[in-house]
């Protein structure tokens, strides 16, 4: 389950769950927070639908307070209609995220947990609706409760699978690092740059916890769009270095009157279409 399943979709949907924006409770999101309300103040955009030109789409549902309360993803059958293959549904107290419930075409339903303690989430994961297989890993936030480090297991031994660790700038995700073992347990590590134009993201007014939305989506949730993006890799067995070749894939943007993009396309081909409430 997990990401896996998400990055899928933002495969098919180029941002599967280009979900929200953060509960803004410190110093950094409030200039956040006054930035939004200064620029676009009676202007209040939210994203509605994503589709991309494979006919996949994307449907957000809301609160009264701006946060994501369900997902739902269609694909087209063989007969071009639109068909409901996953939706994710999320429960929060008061102003925290406290359960996602992930449910897929064939009615299988798993979930994530999640419990704060000061500046940690612990996330507890299930392909199940019981905790009897949940497996547990952890998110560690910064003061302005953007996440720093995810210690991620996929088993119950309690040792991390792989570590990603996060660099911010400005409110936008600018470096991700991974690193974890592979099959053959050589040590891989991967990281990706990104860079950002100064207008609006699709999910620039939504108020879904930050941790969540950069933990799932990375970038997807930064405050602006990202105009490039560079990944690296390398790996090591038996303390011999190895280096892999460097990716870059590039983004434009159309943008309507508010600054808010419309469509983007990706290395000139791949196109996505966002629409909003108003």
């Amino acid at each position: 389950m997990k990401k896996e399943v998400f990055r899928i979709l933002a495969v098919i949907a180029t941002i599967v769950f280009t979900f929200t924006s953060c509960e803004m409770d410190n110093e950094m999101n409030n200039e956040m927070d006054n930035e939004m309300n200064n620029d676009n103040i009676g202007n209040i955009k939210l994203l509605e639908t994503i589709s991309d030109d494979m006919g996949g789409y994307g449907m957000y549902e809301y609160d009264k307070q701006s946060r994501i309360t369900k997902y739902s993803y269609f694909i087209p059958n063989k007969y071009g209609e639109r068909t409901l293959v996953h939706t994710l549904t999320f429960t929060y107290m008061g102003d925290d995220l406290t359960k996602v419930i992930s449910e897929n075409e064939y009615y299988q339903q798993g979930y994530y947990k999640f419990e704060k303690s000061n500046n940690k989430i612990n996330i507890h994961t299930s392909s199940g609706k019981n905790d009897k297989n949940a497996i547990s890993s952890s998110l560690e936030l910064d003061s302005d409760g953007l996440p720093v480090r995810y210690n991620e297991n996929l088993s119950k031994d309690g040792n991390p699978s792989r570590i990603i660790t996060y660099q911010f700038q400005n409110g936008n995700l600018v470096k991700t690092t991974v690193e974890g073992k592979s099959y053959n347990n050589e040590i891989v590590t991967s990281s990706t740059l990104f860079q950002y134009d100064e207008k609006s993201s699709p999910l620039y007014h939504c108020k879904t916890p930050k941790w969540f939305l950069f933990w799932y989506l990375r970038e997807m949730c930064s405050l602006n769009n990202v105009t490039e993006s560079t990944s690296s890799s390398s790996h090591n067995i038996s303390d011999v270095a190895s280096d892999g070749e460097d990716s870059t894939s590039t983004y434009e943007y159309v943008y309507d009157n508010n600054g808010f993009p419309t469509k983007r396309i990706e290395d000139g081909t791949k196109v996505t279409e966002y629409k909003y409430n108003k």
